[in-house]
C-alpha cells in the first residue's frame, strides 16, 4: 500500500519531466516549414493571404545579393563625353539593362551620338539610347506591384519612385532536405540543404558577369587602370560562384513556447507575434 502511494506521488513529477524535456523531431520541424510556406491568411480578420515565407529560408551567400533597380518610365540615357580622356568598357549596370533587353523585359533603342543643352552649355555624348518597360512586366497598380506579379518584377506607380526592383537571380526550391538538429530544453537550429538553380535572368547574366570578372583579373595583374575596366558587383560574384544548380545550406530557428515548438526569426518573433 506504502509502495503505491509513492508510484501515484512521483507519476505527475515524471511525466511533467517527460514534457518539459521533449526534444523537436525531424517530422515536427518539416510540418512547421511546409506549412509556413504555403500561402496562407494573416491578420486578425485572416482576410488577407500572405505567401509562404520561412525566416531563415535563403541560402547565406545569396542573402542582400541583387542587381541594382531600373527606372519604370521611359528615359534616355547617354554614354561618355566625347571630351572626356577616361574611356570604360560596358558597366555592370549597361550588361543588366542589355540582359533585361535580351529577355524582353525592356526596350532598348541605340540612338548614336548626341549633343545635349544643359542651362545652356552644349554637352557631347559618345552616345544615347531610348529605355522603356514592356509590357512582359506588366502594368503598375494601386498596391504598388506590377499587376503581372508572377515575373519577379516589383514596379513602384507615380507619385512614388518610378523604378521596379529586379527578379531573383536565384531560386530556391520547397524540396529541402533537414541534415540535422542541435538543439536544448527551449532552443532549436535545424540544419537544412536547400536546392537552387539559376532564373532566366540569372541565366542570362552570366556571360556579362564572367566578362567583367576577366576585366577584374587585369585590373588586379596590373594590365590597365580602374577607368578601363570596373570591378564586379557582388550579384557578379554570386554568378560567376555558382553554376546552373545546386543545393546550399540555411538554418531554421525554432523556439518552445507553452503551446509548443515555433519557428522564430533572429530576434526570437514567431508569427504568432506580428499576427
Amino acid at each position: 500500500m506504502k509502495g503505491a502511494a509513492i508510484s501515484l506521488i512521483l507519476l505527475p513529477t515524471l511525466l511533467l519531466s517527460v514534457g518539459c524535456s521533449s526534444k523537436l523531431s525531424r517530422r515536427q520541424a518539416e510540418r512547421q516549414i511546409d506549412a509556413m510556406m504555403k500561402p496562407h491568411p494573416v491578420g486578425q480578420q485572416k482576410k488577407v493571404m500572405s505567401p509562404g515565407g520561412v525566416p531563415g529560408f535563403y541560402i547565406d551567400e545569396t542573402k542582400d545579393v541583387m542587381p541594382s533597380s531600373f527606372l519604370l518610365d521611359t528615359h534616355k540615357e547617354y554614354g561618355d563625353l566625347v571630351s572626356s580622356s577616361l574611356h570604360k568598357s560596358r558597366s555592370s549596370d549597361d550588361n543588366l539593362l542589355y540582359a533585361l533587353n535580351d529577355l524582353g523585359y525592356v526596350n532598348v533603342q541605340e540612338e548614336g551620338p548626341k549633343t545635349v543643352f544643359v542651362y545652356g552649355t552644349p554637352l557631347s555624348y559618345a552616345h544615347s539610347r531610348s529605355v522603356r518597360l514592356t509590357e512582359k512586366v506588366g502594368a503598375p497598380k494601386g498596391t504598388g506591384y506590377s499587376q503581372e506579379y508572377a515575373s519577379g518584377f516589383s514596379c513602384y506607380p507615380p507619385p512614388n519612385f518610378t523604378q521596379c526592383s529586379i527578379p531573383p537571380l536565384i531560386e530556391m526550391g520547397h524540396d529541402y532536405k533537414i541534415t540535422g538538429i542541435v538543439q536544448d530544453d527551449t532552443h532549436a537550429k535545424v540544419n537544412i540543404l536547400i536546392p537552387w538553380k539559376l532564373t532566366a535572368l540569372g541565366l542570362a547574366l552570366q556571360p556579362y558577369a564572367k566578362s567583367i570578372e576577366v576585366s577584374e583579373n587585369k585590373l588586379d595583374a596590373g594590365k590597365s587602370d580602374y577607368y578601363d575596366y570596373p570591378a564586379l558587383y557582388a550579384w557578379e560574384h554570386l554568378l560567376n560562384s555558382h553554376t546552373g544548380a545546386g543545393n546550399g545550406p540555411a538554418t531554421i530557428l525554432f523556439q518552445k513556447f507553452d503551446d509548443g515548438w515555433r519557428i522564430v526569426d533572429e530576434n526570437g518573433k514567431s508569427e504568432k507575434d506580428f499576427n
